[in-house]
Parts: C-alpha cells; structure tokens; sequence
C-alpha cells in the first residue's frame, strides 16, 4: 500500500534546554532538518498520518506551511 506524502515547511519548539545545531539528511521520504538551539526547521516531504493522542497539548510548538497534523 502506498503511503501518501505531502509537502511541509515548519519550525518546531522542542525546549528551552534543548541546544542542538546540525543538519539532518532524510531519503526516503527526502527532507531537511535544520537543528536550532531550542527546536528545528523541517523542509521537504513527510508521510500523512493520524493526530497523536497528545496533539493538543503539544500544537503550540509547530508553526509553518502545512505543519505535520493541519
């Protein structure tokens, strides 16, 4: 079964004491993390899925074009 895919550009808060700096390189689906003292960029592709049961309490951190659950 094919997997549906969908473009996404978003920064995404992690936390205050996450320091982190560094590029991540994805094939398959091809996208780029771009880490971020306190959180990270992700560009390029990513699978659909379902909401985590949690999404509510964590919706705040994302903010881009076509965050991960929109």
């Amino acid at each position: 079964m094919a997997m549906k895919q969908q473009f996404v550009f978003f920064f995404w808060f992690v936390d205050w004491s996450a320091i982190s700096l560094g590029v991540s390189l994805n094939l398959k689906p091809l996208h780029v993390e771009i880490h971020l003292p306190f959180g990270f960029i992700k560009i390029g592709m990513v699978y659909k899925n379902y909401k985590p049961m949690n999404y509510e309490s964590v919706k705040h951190r994302g903010f881009g074009l076509m965050e991960r659950y929109l």
